[in-house]
């Protein structure tokens, strides 16, 4: 289906509402490239797939995919062997354990009762609890990470509160003790990392240690205390083994997913296809909607249809019933039994017969002259009309192809042509010993024509009006005529 047509059924507004109903990001994408499918076996398979997700809707309530994120390029680091941040651990435990609450979303309550097009999807999934509880184990949030992750963190962070504590209880005496007149206020504070005293300026002597910086005014210096220096020193050597402890558990952790890759890919791709197919069925759920029954006969037959842009406790249902249009002899095909009979009587309401092309040589010239105009504009061809003897080679050839071939003819000629005006030359028709046979008849009755008008032309002297009265035809009919046959 063309661009313009889903435009024209407001196709998009459709698809942003379907859009809504998914809970993933990876299926909201699903939703927002789905398009109009021509092939029945597949609109088949998905419309049991939603039928069936709109079953256990009704049997148990929704089901929420929100802890699916788009975790692909997360997935490729671990293929190449990287480690993992802990952003993208706590999401792919996120999927993980989305998927164990569809898994035990999919168990059935009896086991007799009759499996569905899901089941099959449900039964791929893998929730590896042991990884999902080890992610939640180690990793609190994005910005922390357990101390039970490892005994060696653990250790690490004891070892650093205890030296911290020693800190505080050194900055404390001299905060609160015969220095505290030296210090410009009673706190402590951090720079470049270091526990600091403010001390004023005029007084810095008095305080022996490392100066880490000064107030804009100049009026304060920020001293570590001599009695420090080496406890923040062993401060900065515990926080360097506490972060590569911390990525020796991100990188434990990335090497347990990365064992279960193949099951964690499986379980993104099929959480995304159920949220898919579950957001199908919400939309159908919410708009009320009835499982169509498609055909390959060409035929549309709705049955209180509603508009789904429009409110379904407002909009009017209707009744609306489509044929689409055959070259075939539907009653010669249903008395030799290859189309159903009944099935005739039902469609055939209104029965119109439109003849070929071959038939209605007046259109013929008035259809090229459309397409050329058409196609030279398309090329960008200074085209401008047919002489007289291509429009005669027009009107003789018998257009087994009916409109469609004159117009990739038209398309061909004005492509491979030169010059203003079309000659028979530019025209090149692949006949058939039957279509021989044919133009041969047609020349037949042309000459019987062409010797008809010359006679009456004849015995009223040259006069039209005359000569259309003896041929019993109108006098737009005979110029018609006179110009055709080049008289």
């Amino acid at each position: 289906m063309n661009e313009k047509a889903l435009k024209t059924l407001e196709y998009s507004k459709i698809i942003q509402i379907l859009e809504n109903f998914a809970t993933s990001s990876c299926g909201k994408d699903l939703c927002r490239n789905l398009t109009p499918l021509d092939n029945l076996s597949e609109i088949e398979i998905m419309q049991q797939e939603t039928a069936d997700a709109l079953a256990r809707i009704y049997q148990k309530g929704s089901l929420s995919f929100g802890g699916v994120k788009d975790i692909r390029g997360s997935l490729k680091r671990l293929e190449i062997g990287s480690t993992l941040g802990t952003g993208e651990l706590l999401s792919l435990c996120s999927l993980l354990e989305n998927t164990n609450r569809a898994k035990a979303y999919s168990r059935r309550e009896n086991a007799e009762e009759k499996q569905d097009s899901l089941d099959d999807m449900f039964e791929i999934l893998q929730p590896l609890t042991p990884l999902a509880l080890e992610i939640r184990r180690c990793i609190l949030s994005e910005e922390e990470i357990a101390d039970d992750a490892s005994a060696g963190l653990k250790q690490i962070r004891r070892t650093m509160k205890n030296t911290n504590d020693k800190i505080h209880n050194q900055l404390s005496s001299y905060v609160s003790g015969s220095a505290r007149t030296y210090l410009q206020d009673a706190v402590v504070t951090m720079r470049n990392g270091r526990y600091c005293i403010p001390v004023k300026a005029e007084h810095k002597g008095q305080v022996p240690g490392m100066i880490h910086d000064q107030s804009s005014t100049g009026s304060t210096v920020f001293v570590e205390p001599m009695a420090i220096v080496k406890l923040n020193n062993d401060l900065r050597e515990l926080e360097v083994k506490e972060q590569a402890e911390i990525e020796i558990i991100l990188s434990n952790l990335s090497q347990y997913a990365a064992e279960n890759l193949e099951a964690i890919e499986d379980n993104l791709k099929v959480m995304t296809q159920l949220d898919f197919i579950f957001a199908r069925a919400l939309l159908a759920k919410a708009q009320n909607a009835t499982e169509p029954r498609f055909n390959t006969k060409g035929i549309i037959d709705l049955k209180k249809a509603r508009h789904p842009l429009i409110d379904k406790h407002k909009v009017v249902p209707i009744d609306v019933r489509l044929i689409c249009a055959t070259n075939a002899d539907i009653r010669r095909m249903g008395d030799e039994g290859s189309f159903r009979q009944d099935l005739l009587y039902r469609i055939n309401t209104i029965e119109i017969h439109i003849p070929p092309l071959r038939e209605r040589g007046n259109d013929i010239i008035l259809l090229a002259e459309y397409f050329l105009d058409r196609y030279a504009r398309k090329y960008k061809k200074e085209m401008r009309g047919l002489t007289r003897e291509a429009k005669n080679k027009l009107l003789k050839y018998t257009w087994p192809g009916n409109v469609r071939e004159l117009q990739h003819t038209m398309e061909r000629v004005v492509i491979l042509g030169d010059g203003s005006l079309l000659k028979p030359e530019n025209f090149q028709f692949h006949v058939t010993p039957k279509q021989k046979k044919e133009e041969e008849i047609v020349l037949n009755l042309e000459q019987l024509e062409r010797q008809t008008i010359e006679k009456a032309m004849k015995l009223s002297e040259g006069n039209i009006s005359r000569a259309a009265d003896y041929l019993g035809i109108t006098r737009f009919a005979l110029y018609r005529k006179l110009e055709k046959l080049g008289l």
